[in-house]
């Protein structure tokens, strides 16, 4: 027989998981959006109520594209500002984690819970970067 506890559990659990797979297709839909209005041709894009005919996509934007624009030059300045952009990050949260882990200074604590808060839990693999100083309440 299962408890009422049990129950409470098991039906905050699945609670939960619907709530996050509402939020996943919820944050999943102007993706999807974006994909679909790629291959619309130009003249039902703005056209209302859309139209979610598969047998009307088109490849006219892409063609429109590459005919048009200098496609390997944006490429190009998109991967020299991404590997710029990421350089400075890393340099930069390097340096900040060896001053928070080697010197000791008025508010570091708070400081190091508030880098680690940012962008340890916002940023997933970035956050793997930032070394495991102590927090506020932490005793050596």
């Amino acid at each position: 027989m299962i408890s009422a506890r049990e129950k409470s559990r098991e039906l905050g659990k699945i609670a939960y998981d619907c709530g996050a797979i509402g939020l996943c297709l919820f944050f999943l839909v102007p993706v999807f959006w974006v994909l679909f209005c790629a291959f619309q041709s130009p003249e039902h894009l703005f056209g209302f109520p859309p139209n979610f005919d598969p047998r009307q996509f088109s490849l006219t934007n892409f063609q429109a594209v590459f005919e048009t624009g200098d496609v390997p030059r944006y490429a190009m300045n998109s991967l020299i500002v991404a590997t710029t952009s990421s350089l400075i990050t890393v340099f930069a949260s390097s340096m900040a984690g060896f001053a928070l882990a080697k010197y000791r200074f008025l508010g570091r604590q708070y400081l190091s819970a508030d880098y680690q808060r940012t962008f340890g839990s916002a940023t997933g693999a970035d956050g793997a970067c930032v070394p495991c100083v102590e927090s506020p309440g932490m005793d050596k």
